[in-house]
């Protein structure tokens, strides 16, 4: 299948950048990047709901106008960070195309940055896992794709407590969409999680609870859902579609299954022996590393229970996006710095997301991307 030839001919290329140096390491994590970017630039416009919906009315728009004329008449159609994006990228490119691509590698490229932080050298679990949760979505949500990346860059300065520079990120997702303000929940349960090390259980426990807090205020969304819809629909013109779909969502079934395989695979596994009888025998070390483990968790878990938001309204499981590319984080984790046993549970998620995949876009058409259609018309299944 096209999608997954691409996402397994960049893995490869970013897994083999892992053993080289210099110009030719450089040049393969460019063309591993540069791949899905232009599976998402030389698309067909029929490829993504919103491509027609949206992106090729902003470019065309971009393309005619002066920026300020441009950024007024858009000003409440889209943030003003997206708009200025999309003039700058059609006016020097003048390529629809190149647009799109631009689109996409800006939220793949905050992402691998973010990846590579955590794991150097070793990208290409966390980035698989992104690719299989998150591609098809890019080509649809663009907009909000963008504050993603950001959003999940933001967790590089929460995990270094360094608050400006998060804020920093912040402030540019929601620049981009404003639903990018959930991010804001990444600092403060970083700053929560990582305390001293603790016996392994009490970790658990303690993670356990603080999860299932955050789960409760969840909750109270789906309480007062409609409440806060009407709230906040005069914010933007474009918010008005949550309050016209009220009720006619449903659960994310296949979201719930992956927030109990990450509850069965966290509990199971840790990234390194609390005990210290590996060769980790830094205290500090495996305070930070338990520390980051359990912010991932935690942070995928939410992910999958705000996508059950599409209950109270259609589309408003949108904010679960912000989290779910923190699954690949955990995943990688598990991967890169786990035993044998740790391995085995990863590389199985890694086949479910892969069904995941194949079921949700392929087999149900999610997204509007399968088959995959050149812009010259050509179908690659």
């Amino acid at each position: 299948m096209f999608y997954l030839l691409t996402f397994a001919i960049s893995l490869l290329l970013m897994c083999l950048s892992g053993y080289c140096r210099g110009a030719l390491k450089v040049l393969l994590l460019a063309v591993s990047l540069l791949l899905p970017c232009l599976v998402a630039g030389f698309r067909d416009i029929s490829i993504g709901t919103d491509t027609s919906a949206y992106a090729i009315w902003t470019f065309e728009s971009a393309s005619r106008n002066g920026l300020r004329p441009f950024l007024e008449s858009y000003a409440s159609l889209s943030a003003a960070g997206f708009n200025l994006f999309s003039w700058v990228i059609a006016n020097w490119s003048c390529s629809f195309g190149i647009y799109l691509g631009a689109i996409e590698l800006a939220f793949l490229l905050p992402v691998f940055i973010a990846i590579r932080h955590y794991f150097p050298n070793r990208e290409w679990p966390g980035m698989a896992v992104v690719y299989l949760l998150m591609f098809t979505g890019s080509m649809n949500l663009m907009k909000q794709s963008i504050a993603i990346g950001f959003v999940f860059l933001s967790s590089v300065f929460a995990d270094e407590k360094r608050p400006i520079p998060f804020l920093l990120c912040i402030a540019m997702g929601i620049l981009f969409h404003q639903t990018a303000v959930i991010g804001l929940l990444v600092y403060p349960l970083f700053l929560t999680v990582a305390r001293p090390l603790q016996p392994n259980g009490a970790s658990k426990w303690r993670s356990l609870i603080l999860v299932t807090i955050a789960l409760i205020a969840i909750s109270l969304v789906f309480v007062f859902g409609k409440r806060l819809i009407a709230t906040f629909s005069f914010l933007k013109d474009s918010y008005q579609y949550q309050v016209g779909h009220v009720g006619e969502g449903g659960l994310q079934v296949s979201y719930l299954v992956l927030a109990v395989l990450l509850l069965v695979s966290w509990w199971t596994c840790r990234p390194f022996d609390a005990d210290g009888q590996n060769s980790v025998s830094s205290v500090d070390y495996l305070s930070r590393e338990h520390a980051r483990y359990d912010s991932f968790f935690a942070l995928s878990l939410l992910g999958c229970a705000l996508m059950q938001l599409d209950v109270v309204s259609l589309s408003l499981g949108r904010f679960g996006y912000y989290l779910v590319p923190f699954v690949g984080l955990f995943l990688a984790k598990l991967y890169v710095e786990g035993n044998r046993m740790s391995r085995m549970v990863s590389v199985l998620l890694l086949i479910c997301l892969v069904v995941f995949f194949v079921r949700a876009f392929i087999i149900l058409g999610g997204n509007q991307v399968y088959p995959y259609i050149t812009s010259g018309g050509v179908v690659l299944p």
